[in-house]
């Protein structure tokens, strides 16, 4: 599946895997799992985002965003700008979410 970022500083697109592996699952259930602490109503964007980003590195089969490196790791991902960043997150998390629970529609099922 190709996404398509919403993020001004990180244009083109994303690809995830279509069908995920035990070991990209078991990632995709840690990241669920955490609730980032809230104090005074709000979280800080790190903790919700470094959980994500294990299970974003092993269910992503092509990263082709501008000012991305060309291979992708925890060491290397872009975190700023923050907000940005955040949001690129959340969109790409949503999507393998959604493969996850298995809310898309698999062709030759």
């Amino acid at each position: 599946m190709i996404i398509t970022s919403q993020s001004k500083a990180y244009p083109g697109t994303v690809t995830i895997y279509d069908r995920l592996t035990l070991p990209q699952v078991e990632l995709v259930e840690v990241a669920l799992g955490n609730k980032p602490p809230v104090i005074d109503g709000k979280f800080a964007l790190t903790d919700a985002d470094k959980p994500r980003l294990p299970a974003l590195l092993a269910c992503v089969e092509k990263w082709d965003l501008k000012g991305f490196p060309d291979n992708v790791t925890m060491d290397n991902f872009p975190f700023t700008p923050r907000r940005q960043v955040f949001h690129l997150i959340s969109q790409i998390f949503v999507e393998i979410a959604k493969v996850y629970n298995g809310e898309l529609d698999i062709p030759n099922e």
